[in-house]
């Protein structure tokens, strides 16, 4: 399941399937707009998550995108071109 925020200068959408939980991009986010769901995916992990509260911060710069081994981020910014 995909799950993103509503359209924003910048924001990301995290494929929480395919997530294996390393956390990564939580402890890299300059902002902390990204933290750990209370959910498990299908694969019993419990993946990473758009904060709603600090949806509004991304800037979009693309760390967590580029922290993510799994490639479960993409970056969507109007401001460049990402």
């Amino acid at each position: 399941m995909v799950k993103s925020q509503k359209k924003r200068l910048a924001y990301i959408v995290i494929e929480s399937e395919r997530c294996k939980g390393c956390r990564y991009c939580v402890d890299f986010c300059p902002v902390h707009v990204i933290d750990v769901a209370k959910n498990p995916n299908q694969m019993g992990i419990n993946p990473v998550e758009v904060n709603a509260y600090k949806a509004d911060l991304c800037t979009g710069c693309g760390i967590c995108a580029l922290m993510c081994p799994d490639a479960a981020i993409s970056v969507f910014s109007t401001k460049g071109n990402r």
